[in-house]
């Protein structure tokens, strides 16, 4: 049986990185680990060995990567966040090797429902980050997630992470975006899983897990992203909002405020005025354009010693995260 057997097999039983686990890791006792797993699971962990060596060899026929906690390039952030997933599945258009070595990320999350700004401002904060060198982490999902993904995809790199297989595309209205060559897609579901209501709550973690910084763009107090922002506090990383009045379905990023969140809205200048017509900054795959009356609405990015202040504080932010979490003391292949 190869490691990697191993480690899928008992990622198919629903174990995630916690003890006595992370002992026979640490201490490469694989013997022992392999007797944990028979004494826990018993048949149903001979059966998912099965599983894992069908699964293993779907993976080098698909040009998948199969990225275990004992891999190298597993990252290091994700390693520490409660219940770490062993195994996850990844997949990038042109790329031949898996590689996370990128210290600046930053996931950007909020409603599948943005209003207008909320989309303008999405759009000016992904451009914003990706330009100054940051990868984009978000949940492929309609609304912030979409934007987030567009706009960075347009100056580096992106991460999305989905709650099903990588050869399932969700939401279909994304089609598109699942294609893009500099999109990295990442799941700890393997091939052939359809989406679960389940899952997506359970996804988030690794949404959050992947960055120092989460960002909540827009979402009410229930939003789905507010699970997100649960998990980025209890992994210890940074969260921020935004308070901007123009951002019309936002009562949650203001109580994140008011409870301490990082209030990005100061570096980020948002004007209004009347208008009359089409909206013109609107995509069609992202919100409705419409005849009539509306507010013309036009978002800056921070420039000049603005952008130097909140790239410091960012920069500073992610070292701080990097060096409070050691290595995850694993030999790694």
């Amino acid at each position: 049986m190869s490691e990697q057997e191993l480690f899928l097999s008992l990622h198919f039983c629903g174990a995630t990185l916690q003890e006595p686990l992370v002992s026979y890791l640490e201490q490469e006792n694989y013997s022992r680990l392999l007797l944990y797993a028979k004494n826990l699971y018993g048949t149903l962990f001979l059966k998912n060995l099965e599983k894992a060596k069908r699964t293993i060899e779907l993976c080098h026929k698909k040009n998948c990567f199969m990225i275990t906690i004992k891999d190298k390039n597993y990252p290091k952030l994700l390693s520490h966040i409660p219940q770490a997933p062993l195994v996850f599945f990844a997949r990038h258009p042109t790329k031949k090797q898996f590689s996370f070595e990128s210290q600046k990320t930053v996931s950007i999350i909020g409603t599948r429902k943005p209003s207008a700004t909320g989309i303008l401002l999405t759009r000016a904060v992904a451009s914003f980050f990706a330009k100054n060198g940051f990868t984009v982490v978000s949940g492929m999902a309609m609304g912030i997630d979409a934007i987030a993904h567009r706009s960075a995809l347009k100056y580096s790199e992106s991460i999305g992470v989905i709650a099903h297989g990588l050869d399932y595309i969700y939401p279909q209205v994304n089609r598109d975006l699942y294609m893009e060559k500099n999109l990295w897609l990442l799941t700890e579901y393997t091939f052939g899983q359809t989406p679960k209501r389940y899952h997506f709550p359970r996804r988030n973690r690794i949404i959050s897990g992947l960055s120092p910084i989460t960002i909540f763009m827009e979402g009410g107090t229930t939003s789905g992203g507010q699970i997100t922002v649960r998990y980025a506090l209890q992994q210890g990383r940074e969260v921020c909002a935004f308070s901007h009045s123009l951002l019309l379905n936002n009562k949650g990023g203001e109580k994140l405020i008011s409870e301490g969140a990082f209030n990005l809205s100061p570096f980020f200048r948002v004007e209004q005025k009347e208008g009359k017509g089409i909206n013109p900054f609107v995509h069609n795959k992202e919100y409705t354009s419409y005849l009539g009356n509306f507010q013309f609405v036009r978002v800056e990015e921070p420039s000049g010693n603005l952008a130097k202040e909140l790239l410091s504080s960012l920069l500073t932010i992610s070292e701080n995260c990097f060096n409070a979490f050691p290595l995850f003391k694993v030999n790694r292949a």
